[in-house]
């Protein structure tokens, strides 16, 4: 069967390059928390006189000598790192991007354009480099080669034509060189709408689109889907590198499996742009261990769920209904609770919470009939796959009129698993 090859330069794509990609990446490189591996990862480490540096984490190798006396992680091969109370960026050779000189919030607030200042600067002196350096190639006259030849071949025409085409190139070198250091994140396949025949592809640092794939081909694209390789391909737009698409093969030594020895082919046609489209409600139960009783509960959450953009913390809602059954506690609790969601990576993130709501039963065998209540406490939230998430909670529940009841709290630890809907 021959490979499945998919690919579409997809020029109206909701994708954030690397302006946007900066964003997340300084976030990562300051405060310290690794999410994406590059190329040859550099991992810091101290050394005898407490000064920082870098190495190779497979070869232990230093890379970057210990001069420092602070750093952050490499992420999109760039690291912040602080030198005599001031801080800077630097590249994975150790250069400085940004000079060490800028207080911590200023390189935190600055340093997409600072990043991006550099970054342009690096595109237009490579690919100038690179162009000088072939043309000086081309315009030698060839050992075997007549001079009327040689003089035809440079004139102003081929000139124009070799640089333009030497652009290209020198382009393709310095995607190459970089594309390694971009973080690619996830990838997941959304519906299929058999109207437009598009498939959701879900991507969760490039945002969301919509690929074109012929309605006879949908099923086989669906069925492969986790047998296929996804290669992000890039180009240079704006002197940024920018997302332009992604190339799905088939893995080795797999096959198709419907409509044996044909060819997946697809339409030539850009991708629609959409905006982006996140999962956005859950639903689920959870079991709930309390310090005198257990018992159940059911959950229904409005808010960005996984997969997450790290550190972009953001305020999710949850109305919840728990019965809980025991010697001292026996009540049922409605309410509702605020999740500040703070992201550790794509598929985990930790949330203080906070929340009112209804009781009704008894306590220490009183009828205490319907009280109000307020919560606190934190959870963490797992993502499993594309569809499903698993939470975990600790909470206190505190009856707030209840003057005559001596226990007046209830300390609880719950688990539960939620399915997420894809908004539309």
């Amino acid at each position: 069967m021959e490979a499945v090859n998919h690919f579409k330069k997809r020029g109206g794509v909701k994708s954030r390059g690397i302006g946007k990609l900066i964003v997340l990446s300084i976030l990562l490189l300051l405060f310290g928390v690794s999410d994406y591996s590059y190329g040859q990862e550099l991992i810091s480490f101290k050394c005898t006189l407490g000064k920082w540096g870098f190495r190779a984490r497979k070869t232990k190798s230093v890379v970057i000598n210990c001069e420092y006396d602070m750093v952050g992680k490499f992420h999109g091969g760039y690291a912040a790192v602080k030198f005599n109370g001031k801080w800077g960026i630097i590249d994975k050779t150790g250069k400085e991007v940004a000079p060490i000189k800028y207080g911590y919030t200023e390189i935190k607030n600055n340093s997409k354009a600072l990043i991006e200042i550099y970054e342009k600067a690096l595109i237009e002196n490579f690919v100038t480099n690179y162009i000088a350096q072939e043309l000086s190639k081309w315009r030698q006259k060839g050992e075997f080669e007549r001079t009327a030849d040689w003089q035809q071949r440079i004139n102003e025409d081929n000139r124009k034509a070799k640089e333009a085409e030497l652009l290209m190139e020198a382009e393709q070198a310095f995607i190459a060189g970089r594309s390694k250091d971009l973080p690619v994140g996830q990838i997941w396949l959304g519906a299929y709408d058999a109207d437009r025949e598009v498939f959701l592809i879900i991507n969760s640092v490039h945002g969301d689109w919509l690929e074109p794939v012929p309605i006879h081909e949908a099923p086989d694209f669906k069925n492969n889907w986790n047998n296929l390789v996804k290669t992000p391909q890039y180009v240079i737009r704006n002197d940024q590198i920018t997302l332009a698409g992604y190339k799905f093969e088939q893995k080795e030594n797999q096959t198709v499996s419907a409509q044996q020895g044909e060819k997946m082919t697809v339409s030539t046609q850009e991708t629609i742009s959409v905006s982006s489209r996140q999962s956005k409600t859950a639903i689920g139960a959870n079991l709930i261990i309390g310090e005198d009783g257990i018992g159940f509960g059911a959950k229904f959450t409005i808010g960005k769920q996984p997969p997450y953009t790290f550190r972009k913390t953001h305020l999710r809602m949850a109305l919840e209904v728990e019965r809980i059954t025991g010697i001292l506690w026996n009540f049922w609790n409605s309410g509702v609770y605020g999740h500040w969601v703070i992201p550790l990576g794509e598929k985990v993130a930790i949330y203080p919470l906070a929340g009112i709501g209804v009781f009704t039963g008894d306590v220490l065998g009183f009828d205490v009939g319907a009280q109000a209540t307020c919560s606190f406490g934190g959870g963490i939230d797992i993502a499993l796959g594309s569809k499903f998430m698993l939470h975990g909670e600790i909470r206190q529940k505190r009856l707030i009129n209840s003057e005559n009841i001596e226990n007046t709290h209830f300390n609880s630890f719950s688990v539960g698993l939620a399915y997420k809907f894809l908004s539309r």
